[in-house]
């Protein structure tokens, strides 16, 4: 397969080229990303397992035994079955779910994850390239025969699915092994080993006692990664992560991929493709549309991809942002929110100073990039920022305010936004047209913010206005700069000097303030855009005013706007994915979407409005709503808004048969995921379309390569309290029609 033409600031196809200059299909079976600029031993790794698990407390822990004791408790059943291990040549088989626990380094403190998906029970999930320990509690009274041992045999075993394992396909090798006697006389027994491949496995012990008996206990284990809460890592793994988005954000790709292997992407190609896809004109394939949720889980899976191939365990982390929320709402202030230790110089870095930047941390003056080639998106700078972006200055830019007026504190998500679109939502197209919006979109506001606005005040105090009006006109930046680049009613700069001052690099108009036409159609598109803020809690009037200002204060307006040199930071902007704080937010969207549908499911799931149509041949039955994006007014809505795969049938209307790309629920994702092949068992990168990746991370049906660990929102109070989710009822797994 020949590789595709693809704009420069991706620097590699997606099919890879080895050494030897063949070229590499990456959409076969993938195992779980080993760096391959990692050399060590084996032996000199399971000199320190045991070490490590003791440290970690995941042998040694009086907690965790006492676990693993209750479970055993009440799965343990006298009857023995003939099964496969009895073919095997081994005695008996001991017959329980929970008897074979799972642990890492995390499972003291956070317990077992994966509960509430459907192919998961409680301690089987194992995570790739942790050391994991594999751990049984014998029942008091039973005396294991030391001389013996027990005997730990684990095999990838793919195929398998509904309680059948399959194929074995490879072994696990069993680093280590221990037995421990506790205090009150019960045996524990454990095992430490390392899994690499996604997917089902078997894990299965045999265990010998005195008394010249013995029976076999077999499992299911399934590997996937697991998706964390950013302040629940571990401070190391913390570490790891930041510091593998630095590698990505220094090293291309070329050059990464010589060092850690051909699923490295650098952080320009993650920029770039954002900004392709969000900084052009009609054609916003990742916002304001119904490819927001999919197309954002497939850019994160891709990133995350990246990530593990310089540190090989790592998953994206999530921040739950509504932590941070109910801690906003609860103070009245926004102060409270970057005071936390996530904006501290060992995690995203601290930009509430005077020059907007991250100054202290590993973060600190990160430039953003540039690029002279025709087909990137630019601003007048050459930054790789988007077009309505006038900023000048080289460093990722946090404003946190709108022109040093704050947007108010109740748009920050918090508990009850959470709650009401996953309580109070029954259809799919009704839920992700809000999550992007007050669930989520916020949070970008509150970060990027706007700056070089100039002294509003004094501006429209010289047009007869007040403070009010300031106030109200600052935090319309949110929407205003962009949306008129879109309606054409502004156009940015071909280029601008570093040399000439800011106040000289700012938006043209395509408008004439001095024609009242003009000056009524901006001040007729400011007032419709800007009543829709309403929907994010913004802090702002009705904006009346605007319908009783003079000619004079109008044209004054206008004028003020179309002449300063508005810049918004890059969380609010198309270069976002620059901001090392991007990445955690759209995990939480996912996350809450898989809960959504593990206790309030969709009633209706289409992908689109219901619309009944009285008249197939009439073109305007079928617009559906995909994506909102265009001008304004009623024609360039018709040609720019909600257009729909249906109007590739009516030649009339060929026009606009590409528009809402990305939106369509056939739309293909811009970046692959890692995916189940249901075939198989096996996971493998590929492709996917919009409804391919909704329905594939249905936990219902899962079929993703992570998991989120847990969906609990303990800081979440009544009358927001989400309800627990619940453990997969998986009563065993066999060998075809051979119990085990």
């Amino acid at each position: 397969m020949a590789p595709t033409a693809q704009p420069h600031w991706a620097e590699t196809q997606p099919f890879l080229t080895s050494e030897k200059g063949a070229v590499d299909d990456l959409s076969g079976p993938l195992k779980a990303q080993t760096p391959v600029h990692t050399s060590s031993t084996r032996n000199a790794m399971v000199v320190g397992l045991v070490a490590v698990a003791a440290v970690t407390g995941l042998v040694a822990s009086s907690t965790v035994r006492g676990i693993a004791q209750r479970e055993i408790a009440s799965s343990y059943h006298q009857a023995q079955s003939v099964s496969l291990s009895a073919a095997m040549g081994r005695d008996e088989v001991y017959d329980g779910l929970h008897t074979i626990m799972a642990h890492n380094e995390y499972t003291p403190a956070r317990g077992y994850a994966g509960k509430g998906y459907a192919h998961l029970s409680e301690g089987m999930v194992v995570e790739p390239h942790r050391v994991t320990t594999l751990q049984f509690v014998l029942p008091q009274g039973e005396s294991l025969d030391g001389d013996k041992g027990p005997m730990w045999n684990v095999a990838y075993t793919p195929s398998g699915d509904e309680g059948v394992f399959g194929e074995r396909q490879s072994d696990v090798e069993i680093l280590s092994s221990d037995v421990q006697e506790a205090i009150d006389g019960t045996t524990l027994v454990t095992a430490t080993a390392i899994f690499e491949d996604l997917g089902l496995h078997m894990g299965q012990i045999t265990v010998h006692l005195l008394d010249g008996s013995s029976y076999t206990l077999t499992r299911a284990l399934y590997c996937h990664y697991v998706r964390r809460n950013i302040r629940h890592l571990t401070a190391e793994e913390r570490e790891q992560y930041f510091n593998a988005f630095l590698t990505m954000y220094h090293h291309n790709t070329s050059v990464g991929q010589t060092l850690y292997g051909g699923h490295y992407r650098g952080l320009r190609d993650f920029v770039g493709a954002h900004l392709s896809a969000g900084g052009t004109r009609n054609a916003d394939q990742f916002h304001d549309g119904m490819g927001f949720l999919t197309q954002h889980a497939a850019l994160t899976n891709e990133f995350e991809l990246s990530i593990q191939s310089i540190h090989s365990h790592l998953s994206v982390p999530y921040w739950d942002y509504t932590e941070d929320g109910e801690m906003v709402h609860n103070a009245r202030n926004l102060e409270v929110a970057w005071q936390q230790d996530i904006w501290g110089k060992d995690w995203f870095g601290n930009a509430t100073g005077a020059s907007r930047t991250v100054r202290e941390g590993r973060f600190a003056y990160m430039k953003a990039y540039t690029s002279s080639e025709e087909d990137v998106v630019t601003n007048p700078y050459g930054y790789m920022r988007s077009p309505w972006n006038m900023g000048k200055e080289p460093f990722v830019m946090r404003a946190h305010k709108f022109c040093d007026v704050s947007f108010g504190y109740e748009s920050w998500p918090f508990c009850a936004d959470h709650y009401n679109i996953t309580f109070e939502v029954d259809s799919w197209y009704e839920w992700v047209w809000s999550g992007g919006y007050t669930p989520h979109g916020p949070i970008h506001y509150y970060i990027g913010g706007y700056t070089n606005c100039g002294d509003l005040l004094s501006e429209f105090e010289a047009l007869g206005l007040g403070e009010a009006q300031v106030k109200d006109f600052a935090v319309w930046m949110v929407m205003l700069p962009k949306n008129f680049w879109r309606a054409y009613v502004t156009e940015s700069p071909e280029s601008c000097s570093h040399d000439a001052p800011q106040t000289e690099c700012h938006m043209k108009c395509m408008l004439d303030y001095t024609n009242k036409g003009d000056v009524n159609q901006f001040t007729n598109m400011t007032y419709n855009w800007v009543k829709k803020l309403s929907y994010s809690r913004a802090p702002v009037s009705d904006a009346n005013w605007l319908r009783t200002l003079t000619e004079e204060q109008a044209a004054g307006l206008m004028k003020l706007y179309c002449e300063t040199p508005f810049t918004p930071g890059e969380q609010i902007e198309s270069a976002s994915p620059m901001d090392p704080s991007f990445w955690p937010i759209h995990p939480t969207m996912d996350r809450l979407l898989q809960y959504k549908r593990m206790v309030s499911d969709f009633d209706l799931l289409q992908w689109g409005p219901s619309i009944t149509r009285s008249n197939d041949d009439d073109v305007t039955t079928l617009f559906e709503g995909y994506c909102f994006q265009g001008a304004g007014n009623d024609d360039d809505t018709i040609e720019y808004m909600n257009s729909s795969r249906h109007h590739e049938e009516f030649g009339a209307w060929g026009k606009i048969k590409s528009l809402c790309k990305g939106h369509h629920p056939e739309d293909m994702t811009m970046f692959k995921s890692i995916v189940k092949d249901t075939e198989t068992g096996q996971y493998v990168y590929r492709a996917t379309s919009n409804q391919e990746l909704f329905q594939m991370i249905n936990p219902a049906e899962y079929q993703g390569s992570y998991i989120y660990e847990n969906f609990e929102w303990k800081h979440c109070e009544s009358p927001y309290s989400f309800a627990s989710t619940a453990w997969a009822n998986i009563t065993s797994y066999t060998f075809g029609n051979n119990s085990l």
